[in-house]
């Protein structure tokens, strides 16, 4: 039997011309799905929401697990932010996507383009935000990549890890990361963890360190989400997440105080 192809350049252009023509009303309908949702977030530390400008003198590395990928992608276009997308086939939908939302992106993953996008990234960092799903784009589910602390380290740039969840959300079963879709008029629940500083030209048992506590911090900020979806709970400090830089509260109270959870 011979070998399976790739689609040719002919087919995959194609394939592109009908998204980019799509792409504009589907992020209509997204815009307005996602606007049904009752967004919530809770930060350890308020200034680190890329959308609140008092905080862009410090660039910083937003991460997050891929199968929430839909909630951060929609809630902080248009925030000064980079998002790094792998180059297989599958990512150049979200790749048009999020520059529809607001997002500037870099190709690159371990696997395929590393190198080049690791250059990117440290070039991109002095002006920019970064965010990626860290344990995309194949997996493994819920496993921190070791090269997100590499750059951090090499850029002098924090990390700021991230839970996000859903209420009961529709989920691919069979997806490597059981891709989770939020319900309409269900509930989308954020927490922001702290600043998380990586020594600079840290050397490979200390980036280790630090790859498995960031892990760690984040799957706890998921648990966090994930029960607070789940629940009436409401937090002290917690504020509407809506979408992109003008959907921060102004209130300084709440922008200068956060809650020990």
């Amino acid at each position: 039997m011979d070998a399976p192809t790739s689609p040719s350049p002919a087919i995959n252009r194609y394939a592109n011309w009908w998204f980019h023509t799509l792409s504009l009303p589907f992020y209509g309908l997204m815009c307005m799905y996602m606007r049904t949702l009752d967004a919530r977030a809770v930060l350890y530390d308020p200034i680190v929401d890329p959308g609140y400008q008092a905080g862009l003198a410090t660039k910083r590395i937003y991460t997050f697990w891929h199968d929430a990928i839909t909630g951060p992608l929609y809630l902080r276009g248009r925030c000064h932010m980079t998002m790094l997308l792998s180059q297989h086939a599958d990512a150049e939908y979200v790749c048009i996507l999020g520059k529809r939302l607001g997002f500037d992106m870099i190709r690159g993953s371990t696997n395929r383009g590393g190198t080049q996008a690791l250059r990117d990234m440290l070039r991109v960092g002095k002006e920019s935000h970064l965010t990626f799903t860290v344990d995309g784009p194949r997996g493994p589910r819920y496993h921190f990549a070791f090269g997100t602390t590499f750059l951090a380290s090499r850029s002098h740039m924090p990390i700021v890890p991230m839970g996000f969840a859903y209420r009961n959300p529709w989920r691919a079963r069979r997806a490597w990361d059981r891709f989770a879709f939020p319900k309409p008029f269900s509930r989308l629940r954020a927490v922001i963890g702290p600043e998380v500083w990586i020594p600079p030209k840290a050397k490979s048992e200390t980036l280790e360190h630090f790859r498995q506590k960031l892990e760690t911090i984040q799957r706890q900020l998921t648990v966090l989400a994930e029960d607070w979806a789940d629940s009436d709970e409401a937090y002290e400090n917690e504020y509407t997440f809506g979408f992109g830089p003008d959907a921060v509260p102004r209130n300084d109270t709440i922008m200068q105080s956060s809650r020990a959870l």
